[in-house]
């Protein structure tokens, strides 16, 4: 290798030795300790004025089409499926 091939390296490694890097290894209840609010929530839920069916709040109810006392989507009956022979 030639020198200054290895003057390269000695560089690269110099600055890898500058980065910051942990002193000390996180033990498991710190770590666990961290991460107690990692976890599913269910959703809030309220009560459509016009419908009496749980919905999420400030969203358009899926059942009726209402939000805030007025009709924002028009919503088309489902289709009765065929039934099958």
């Amino acid at each position: 290798m030639r020198r200054a091939e290895r003057l390269d390296c000695h560089r690269a490694t110099e600055e890898l030795k500058k980065m910051p890097n942990p002193r000390r290894k996180h033990n498991h209840s710190r770590r666990n300790k961290s991460r107690t609010h990692w976890r599913l929530r269910l959703p809030t839920l309220t009560k459509c004025p016009q419908c009496a069916q749980p919905i999420e709040p400030h969203r358009i109810c899926r059942h009726c089409g209402y939000y805030r006392g007025r009709q924002a989507v028009v919503i088309r009956p489902k289709a009765a499926k065929k039934e099958q022979a």
